[in-house]
Order: C-alpha cells, then sequence, then structure tokens
C-alpha cells in the first residue's frame, strides 16, 4: 500500500512541476515585460511624441453583441461616444440579438448602427458575431473599416482605447486583447474576489503569455480585429466560450494575440449566487469541451515548432487556481506522511518536500503579483482570505447540470425569478 503512495506522489509531484514551472516563467515574463513598459514610458517623456496630425488614423468599427441589454446599452454606448479618438473615424454597431426588449430603438436614439438578428436555433455571442462580420465584409459601405473592436454590451472603456489600438495595428499586429476588468468591484465579495482573479488571468498571465511569444488569449471583451487578420483567418467559434476558442484556432494557425495593458474595459460582473453558479459551470464546460476538441489538434501540429506545443500543452490542461490549491494540498499532505512515518527512501521525501517548496514559493509570487505589476489596490488583498469558502462554494458548482447551450447571465438587480422567466421564454 505504502508503495502505491508513493508513487502517486511522485507522479502528483511531476504533474505540479510542470504547472509550477509554467507558472514561473509566465510570471517571470510578465515581471520583465512590466520593467520594460516602464523604462519605455519614462523614456517616452523625454522624446518628442508622434503628431497625431500626421499620423494615419485607422477607421475603427465597434462591435457591440447585446442580448435584451435595454436598462446598460445607453450607458456603454455613451462610453464608447467618449473615446479620445476622431469620431469620424468609428462607427458603431449593437448587434441586437435575439432580442424582446427596447435595445435596438435605444441603440438607435444613441446613433448606433443595428443589426437586428433573430436565429433561435443559433443562439450565442459566437454565432452573433460570425454573422455580423460576415455582413460587414460583403457590404460595400463598410469598406472603409480597417479594424473590429467587440466590447461586451455591459462595459465602460478607457478613453485612450483606440489610440492604444491604433500603435499595435501600425505594428502589423492584427489580433489585439487590452486588460479586461470589473466595472462594479465593490459590490459584494464575489466582485471583490472577480476584480482579483481578472487581475491574475485577464492581466498578469495575458501579460507573461503575450511577452513569451506564445500570444495572450482572447477574453470576449476589449477585443480588437484587423480586417487582413479576419480576412486571413475569419471568425469560426461558437461554442460556450468562444473567445478561448477562437484563440485556439489562431494559435493553431500561428497567429498571435498581443496583450495591452495601458487600456481597460471594465465589465459588470453579477453579484447573485444563482447566476455566478451558471456562469461558473458555462465557463467549466467551454473549458472542458475545449480540451476535447483541440489536444489532438495539438499533437497533429507538426509546424508548430516542438518547445511551443508543449507549453500550449501545458496551458491548454492548466486547471483552475482551485484545482491546482486542492491538489497542491493534498500531495503536499501525502509527502508529509511518508515523512512522518519513513516508508519511503528519506532522500527521495525530503527532496520532494522541498519540490513542494518551491512549488509554495512561485504560487506565493503569483498571488501577489497582481498588486505591483497590475497596480490592483491592496485593499483587494483582503479578499484572498475568503477563497476557501470560493473553492468550498465552486466545488459545489460542479454538482449542477452543465449547460449545454448559451444562458445569458443576470445583470446587476435582476432577480433570479425574472432571470429564470425569461430563459425559458427564449427557450419555447
Amino acid at each position: 500500500m505504502w508503495l502505491m503512495f508513493i508513487v502517486l506522489a511522485l507522479l502528483l509531484t511531476c504533474i505540479l512541476f510542470a504547472w509550477f514551472s509554467f507558472i514561473g516563467l509566465i510570471l517571470t515574463a510578465a515581471i520583465l515585460s512590466a520593467l520594460k513598459t516602464l523604462c519605455g514610458t519614462f523614456k517616452r517623456r523625454i522624446l518628442v511624441e508622434e503628431n497625431p496630425a500626421t499620423a494615419k488614423m485607422p477607421f475603427f468599427l465597434f462591435l457591440i453583441p447585446a442580448h435584451n441589454e435595454a436598462e446598460i446599452i445607453e450607458r456603454t454606448l455613451q462610453s464608447v461616444k467618449a473615446v479620445d479618438y476622431p469620431r469620424d473615424k468609428f462607427k458603431i454597431m449593437v448587434i441586437a440579438d435575439n432580442c424582446t426588449d427596447e435595445t435596438s430603438s435605444i441603440a438607435r436614439k444613441e446613433g448606433a448602427e443595428v443589426f437586428e438578428r433573430y436565429d433561435l436555433s443559433r443562439k450565442s455571442k459566437g454565432f452573433a458575431l460570425h454573422d455580423t462580420i460576415k455582413k460587414v465584409f460583403s457590404e460595400e459601405r463598410f469598406q472603409e473599416i480597417e479594424a473590429l473592436v467587440i466590447i461586451d454590451a455591459d462595459t465602460q472603456i478607457e478613453q485612450n482605447l483606440l489610440t492604444s489600438f491604433k500603435k499595435y495595428l501600425q505594428k502589423g499586429q492584427d489580433w489585439l486583447q487590452v486588460y479586461y476588468t470589473v466595472s462594479n468591484p465593490d459590490d459584494s465579495w464575489r466582485t471583490k474576489l472577480m476584480t482579483y482573479a481578472f487581475a491574475l488571468f485577464n492581466g498578469v498571465w495575458e501579460l507573461g503569455c503575450s511577452a513569451t511569444g506564445l500570444g495572450a488569449a482572447l477574453r470576449g471583451n476589449g477585443m480588437c480585429f484587423s480586417k487582413d487578420g479576419l480576412l486571413r483567418r475569419p471568425w469560426i467559434a461558437s461554442g460556450l466560450a468562444e473567445d478561448l476558442e477562437f484563440s485556439w484556432h489562431l494559435r493553431l494557425a500561428q497567429e498571435r494575440v498581443y496583450f495591452l495593458p495601458n487600456t481597460r474595459v471594465f465589465g459588470e460582473m453579477t453579484s447573485q449566487s444563482a447566476a455566478s453558479k451558471s456562469q461558473r459551470r458555462r465557463w467549466e464546460a467551454g473549458r472542458k469541451a475545449l480540451r476535447s476538441e483541440f489536444r489532438g489538434k495539438l499533437i497533429r501540429a507538426l509546424d508548430i515548432p516542438l518547445w511551443k506545443r508543449i507549453f500550449y500543452f501545458i496551458d491548454l490542461h492548466f486547471p483552475s487556481l482551485s484545482e491546482l490549491t486542492i491538489l497542491f494540498s493534498c500531495n503536499f499532505v501525502l509527502i508529509c506522511v511518508l515523512l512522518l512515518f519513513e516508508v519511503a527512501p528519506k532522500n527521495l521525501s525530503w527532496l520532494l518536500f522541498f519540490a513542494h517548496c518551491g512549488f509554495a514559493s512561485i504560487f506565493a509570487a503569483y498571488l501577489v503579483s497582481p498588486f505591483f505589476i497590475m497596480r490592483l489596490p491592496l485593499r483587494y488583498g483582503r479578499i484572498i482570505l475568503s477563497a476557501p469558502y470560493f473553492i468550498i462554494w465552486k466545488l459545489a458548482t460542479m454538482f449542477g447540470k452543465h449547460p449545454d447551450q448559451w444562458i445569458r447571465t443576470a445583470r446587476g438587480n435582476q432577480t433570479k425569478e425574472n432571470q429564470t422567466q425569461q430563459n425559458q421564454r427564449e427557450n419555447h
């Protein structure tokens, strides 16, 4: 029996070594990139800036998928129109996707073009984007468009969004993703935890992946695609996690997504337990489907360098922080038991013990990194204390039914009953 435990401890340590080594690589790259950006900012202060009058200004089209967003679409459009960019150099299109409320009329009043789409057999943000992008590139009146900017209907944007995209597009970079964070961080412990988690996954992780050359992942909100890029690699994602799905299509095609840390979009997160569970199950179901879809494709992609495929494989199968914490803790306890009862070679037991001490150091550095890399206010550090409760809550959500189709997440103060009634009406 002890031999089985020893083998199990060795196996789990090897798996943890791969994951924590990857975290170390991403974290190191993120730190170096942040320092490089800081130095670059200092240099630009003493150099002559680009003359806006002579600089080429790409023409942008904002695409805003919206499903029954009458309560918030006006605020989003006002945020977009306040962007620091010539008004004659961008257009706004709201995709009213299977809407049954006043989303379309409110969007038109705010000066946006509206594409009303009704297709109950193809319900998802991915399908909506596919049909709209196809429409845009097939109509002559949109020929001036040079890049598409995709934001969610509950989003506020920073004013430098388009000027930041412009700089990267002029360097020939076709796929861009900005820092996506939370617009209502202090509504509840959940939104506070999401703010911290987004600083990790949408900030530090994205910056590190972009800096290593692996390419960032698309996060669904705050994305920019050049026209040339989309003509070369059309949008084909329609699953439960359409943003990550398209990211993996791009990676297999050896396209690279660049992360922009100097500008942000802010999305509204729900503070309701039921809505949070539904959203979490959708994300987990989407991630599981992606692993099944791309595992074999990645192994067969022999045109991608071997080192990059190994890192992609680790990334594809990387667990959530909750799962990683549980696995690390269980294996650490197992190793301590082996040491206590002296049933394994002493050198091996101590080697495993110190390896886990190294893992813990990397993990701790990663967990505090948002505060100095993404400049997350220190007051959000207290929310880490709720992590044990969140882990238990998340494990409980895994026992519920996972969705097989897209379901709209409740916004703001929308009640569970109202959201359930709305989803039932849409499914009939």
